[in-house]
């Protein structure tokens, strides 16, 4: 059982410790030739590192996981949790 982070999702569920979210990816806000590249969906996991909240995207072993700050913006959904349903991060 992880510790709640203060966030709900857009549904309005509890963020906690350990749930997979899914979002939008920032790379929607940027441009390719002055046309928008086409959004994705990340699923990420949440987790406590360096004394804050921070969702981490699963990298290769010979990669560093990508991780950001967890924050609000209208897009995070829980869709499972690392513990009870780790095949929704697995590998593509």
């Amino acid at each position: 059982v992880g510790q709640f982070t203060g966030l709900l999702d857009k549904h309005g569920k509890q963020v906690f410790e350990g749930d997979i979210v899914e979002c939008v990816s920032w790379n929607e806000y940027f441009s390719k030739n002055g046309q928008p590249m086409e959004s994705f969906r990340r699923k990420m996991y949440v987790d406590f590192r360096r004394g804050g909240f921070k969702m981490v995207e699963p990298m290769p072993e010979s990669m560093k996981d990508n991780e950001w700050d967890i924050i609000y913006n209208g897009d995070i959904v829980v869709i499972g949790n690392r513990y009870d349903n780790p095949e929704l991060l697995a590998a593509k």
